[in-house]
């Protein structure tokens, strides 16, 4: 008996040994393959189970399993976070590239319902460039497992196909009614004052996120929020000084345009930005789990055939009752406006949706606030144009509200 019981506690004493090993070898593999960690971890836990102290090697095992998921995600929300942070610079980049064009088409007279439906049909690219990676994907794809994964999946893509294009039905009014309404208050009112107005877009998202449970309010995104305000303001003001004896160019084109009207102005604006805080929030709303629940390429490019189809009508009997003229639409003015469509919506607005889903709405919309002191930055050093204390300080703040909103995240 006592040598049985010797033999026992040393086979004992092996196993534990045996099961902690293999455990340490699965916690260190887990930092460089999810896969290792899987095939270690059964491992231990098969051996777990038949050793006599089963229970306490189980639960190691699932400890160390637990860790190395909740490191896996934490470093996988990380990653995704930078990565929005990057599509926002090149938003910012975009914009502020773009806004040489916009400087020579806003002379033109286009109206402003012309401008934004143009802009936002130019989405539909996206569609048959999606439908062509899916067709490279199909023919090139690896023989039998994946065509049964695919069968499988054909009721998921079908419904992930619909929920894509009633999300994209649902954005078209708010995209477009938050650019419609701030093209249409540059007609009516300073751009100055505009951009004031629309830079609240920020605080409207952040107070409807609050509300909808969609956006975390902490005391540092608030601080951030009203940093940022105040710096937009500062720049803003310093820009409507410049401006002030200069003649604000009108729209001969559009009913719209044909008079100055700075409150109804005012008002535009304000629409503008809250639309604006609606179109983010409704993509966060419709895609809580990130960018990997959906095609953003596909979102927007029913987004420009909902445009076609819809507006398109409408286009067509505002040409017929003169409520829009294209009279002064040359070629070249066409082109210009194909541009900037392509820059400063098909692309920079692709990149910014997933910046939503990647970071927060709230971050995305103070981070674009950074165009204005980028471009104060480039009148600097390509034109020479003196940058005053108020551009200094309003870009200085800018900057810190930015900084105080990506922290609280």
């Amino acid at each position: 008996n006592t040598y049985k019981s010797t033999m026992s506690s040393t086979s004992m004493e092996e196993d534990i040994s045996t099961s902690q090993d293999l455990l340490i070898q699965a916690s260190a593999t887990g930092t460089t393959s999810a896969n290792h960690v899987t095939t270690d971890l059964d491992s231990a836990r098969l051996l777990g189970e038949t050793s006599p102290c089963s229970a306490t090697v189980a639960e190691l095992s699932n400890q160390i399993s637990d860790d190395n998921l909740n490191e896996y995600e934490y470093g996988k929300k990380d990653t995704n976070r930078k990565l929005g942070y990057l599509m926002i610079a090149v938003v910012v980049i975009i914009w502020v590239a773009a806004s040489f064009v916009v400087q020579y088409v806003e002379g033109k007279h286009i109206g402003a319902f012309s401008l934004t439906f143009i802009c936002t049909t130019l989405f539909i690219v996206y569609l048959p460039i999606a439908f062509a990676c899916d067709k490279y994907k199909e023919r090139y794809s690896d023989a039998s497992n994946d065509v049964e994964i695919d069968l499988g999946d054909i009721k998921a893509i079908q419904f992930s196909s619909y929920k894509t294009a009633r999300t994209a039905f649902v954005l078209l009014p708010l995209w477009f009614g938050a650019n419609f309404f701030y093209n249409m208050s540059l007609c009516r009112t300073s751009v100055g004052a505009s951009t004031i107005l629309s830079g609240t877009s920020a605080s409207f998202t952040l107070l409807l996120g609050g509300f909808l449970k969609l956006e975390n309010v902490t005391n540092s995104k608030i601080l951030g929020v009203v940093v940022c305000l105040i710096g937009t303001i500062l720049i803003a003001l310093d820009a409507e000084g410049n401006e002030k004896d200069e003649e604000m160019p009108g729209n001969e084109g559009s009913t719209a345009c044909t008079e100055t009207n700075s409150m109804g102005g005012d008002f535009y604006a304000l629409l503008s930005a809250f639309f604006y805080a609606l179109y983010t929030l409704w993509i966060k709303y419709e895609f809580p789990d990130g960018d990997e629940s959906v095609r953003m390429e596909l979102v927007f490019g029913y987004l420009g055939l909902f445009s076609l189809v819809i507006l398109g009508p409408i286009f067509a009997l505002l040409l017929l009752t003169r409520g829009e003229s294209l009279a002064s639409m040359t070629a070249s003015v066409l082109s210009w406006i194909i541009l900037n469509g392509m820059l400063n919506n098909v692309l920079s607005d692709y990149l910014w949706g997933r910046a939503v889903l990647l970071t927060s709405p709230t971050i995305t919309t103070v981070g674009l606030s950074l165009t204005m002191p980028s471009s104060v930055a480039l009148d600097f050093f390509i034109n020479g144009v003196r940058i005053s204390l108020l551009d200094f300080f309003g870009g200085l703040m800018i900057i810190a509200g930015f900084l105080f909103v990506t922290v609280s995240q």
